[in-house]
């Protein structure tokens, strides 16, 4: 393939300091880890022909706690999140929270942008938000992200919130989850909150 390329994953940054090129940029979406929770459970969970995707059958209750042990795919959410974090003010990185794309997408994609050095009219503008608007991708029979899993992207999309971890948490988990966060945000000087 010639450059540029795109490629989309999850995993952490030593992996792509490794494979990337010298000129490679990252964009990193970091999201609230009550929502990447309840999202990857949801996914686990996920079935299809009457038995499960992954033939995960674990309860949420079981299934927390190992996320907050960090004993799930790609390991700690934690540690994931803070290694690119520390990473930042690279000159190739730009982080942004998925809850920032939430509250002002427009001005979200303008930043990418400018951090890939690809000019964007209003009019690119409009239509990359209305494209990227999660009515838009749930009803989308052509998005790829779900293409490899064959399945519809009505399943794969599921709330495209921040608060959906409000119905499914307990008060004990919330506490718990919490606790960690603080933690880590007055040590990482976090610029978001995650209640």
């Amino acid at each position: 393939m010639t450059d540029p390329r795109i490629f989309y994953d999850h995993l952490p940054y030593k992996y792509f300091k490794s494979i990337g090129k010298p000129n490679s940029k990252y964009v990193y979406v970091a999201r609230n880890p009550k929502e990447v929770a309840i999202s990857l459970y949801n996914f686990l969970t996920t079935k299809k022909h009457g038995g499960l995707l992954f033939g995960f059958n674990e309860s949420w209750d079981q299934f927390f706690e190992c996320f907050i042990k960090g004993e799930t795919y790609y390991g700690s959410w934690l540690e994931h999140v803070s290694e690119w974090w520390r990473h930042r003010n690279d000159g190739n990185v730009l982080f942004i929270w998925y809850e920032e794309l939430l509250n002002d997408l427009p001005g979200s994609i303008k930043r990418i942008a400018e951090f890939l050095e690809q000019p964007v009219s209003e009019e690119l503008k409009q239509e990359i938000c209305e494209k990227a608007s999660f009515e838009a991708m749930k009803s989308d029979k052509d998005v790829k992200v779900a293409d490899f899993l064959l399945l519809p992207p009505s399943t794969f999309f599921r709330a495209g919130t921040n608060k959906s971890w409000k119905d499914v948490f307990t008060k004990e988990q919330n506490s718990k989850m919490d606790k960690l966060l603080m933690a880590a945000k007055h040590a990482l000087n976090w610029n978001i909150d995650f209640s």
